[in-house]
């Protein structure tokens, strides 16, 4: 983003609701000249992003409280949020598990360009770390152009699989009592 400096430590918000992902992305970033910030949740991830300001956001699906998708929608939303970089790094990947299923999911969406980045849990360290890296230390940081949209079913079909994975979140992760 243009309003850091280039020589400055690169921040990176890690946003999940599995403390030990977040232990080691953060590890692996810290271990790789980053700073790290962290978040459980999509709400806690707002906040912190507007607090912390990072230069790259790597961002879970699957949380209670507020999901990713959520808060992804909610970044790229905002003309000055829009900016920073997402790399998805989850576990849900698709039907049958398809790694591409929902990245092309996010890619399809036609009011929100797709993630800079996608990871399916286990990440490849080295790949990941290059990813960010590209990100982090590019002056200029490029908002890929919007894929075109697949199918009307495909979408449909899409739709169907994220609502799913809202409902299994939900169900999983019930309210704790009052």
């Amino acid at each position: 983003m243009a309003e850091h400096a280039s020589n400055e430590t690169k921040r990176v918000l890690v946003v999940d609701d599995e403390p030990h992902v977040v232990i080691y992305l953060a590890t692996l970033l810290q271990d790789n000249g980053f700073e790290t910030a962290a978040a459980s949740n999509g709400r806690e991830g707002m906040e912190k992003v507007k607090a912390e300001k990072p230069h790259l956001i790597c961002l879970d699906i699957t949380m209670p409280e507020e999901s990713g998708l959520r808060l992804y929608r909610e970044l790229k939303d905002d003309p000055v949020l829009r900016a920073i970089p997402v790399v998805i790094v989850t576990a849900v990947t698709g039907y049958g598990g398809d790694p591409d299923g929902l990245k092309k999911f996010l890619s399809a969406r036609h009011h929100v360009p797709p993630p800079e980045g996608f990871f399916s849990k286990p990440i490849d360290r080295t790949e990941f770390i290059a990813k960010i890296n590209n990100f982090c230390h590019n002056e200029v940081t490029k908002i890929p152009p919007m894929q075109p949209r697949i199918s009307l079913i495909a979408g449909l079909e899409f739709v169907k699989f994220a609502a799913l994975f809202e409902r299994i979140t939900i169900i999983s992760n019930p309210a704790p009592n009052s």
